[in-house]
């Protein structure tokens, strides 16, 4: 009886296409014609594709992939993807996910106000500790005390955006 050799997660890998993105902006601030350059960014996301699949030391016997269309259309294709495949291409889809998010996250501007926000903490505590030092009736340590906590805690809160 033959058995088929077992593809654990570990094994997924997923596509590096940074040399086709450097090609890309390289041939973007070249180009002059919109349609023209949105043919070419076509046709070089399909070679990168094709070069990808012919780079492979072994031929691909399954796969799964999302495509985004010139016009905004997500599409998810998938085949050959039998039970003992699953973990391999769950595995990469994971990798993917994970690149994806932290390229997006790279990108996204930061929240307005927050970094003067978080300067501001410092400057906060150390007038508290001042007056708590200098004052000599203890209610009043006590609620500086308290105002010091509370001020530092909404401050640091990241539900209570401003603007």
């Amino acid at each position: 009886m033959k058995t088929k050799k077992h593809h654990g997660a570990e094994s997924a890998d997923v596509a590096d296409l940074a040399q086709y993105r450097a090609r890309l902006r390289a041939a973007d601030a070249s180009t002059t014609s919109a349609t023209s350059s949105q043919q070419e960014r076509v046709d070089r996301a399909r070679e990168a594709v094709l070069a990808q699949i012919d780079s492979l030391s072994s031929p691909p016997i399954a796969f799964a992939t999302v495509l985004l269309s010139q016009d905004g259309t997500v599409t998810l294709a998938a085949t050959g993807i039998e039970p003992e495949f699953a973990p391999a291409i769950e595995s990469g889809l994971l990798d993917l996910q994970r690149r994806i998010r932290a390229h997006r996250l790279r990108h996204q501007p930061r929240p307005r106000g927050s970094a003067g926000r978080i300067g501001m903490i410092p400057l906060l505590s150390t007038a508290f500790l001042a007056a708590i030092f200098i004052n000599q009736i203890a209610w009043v340590d006590v609620a500086l005390s308290l105002a010091a906590q509370l001020t530092i805690g909404l401050s640091l809160n990241p539900r209570r955006r401003n603007g």
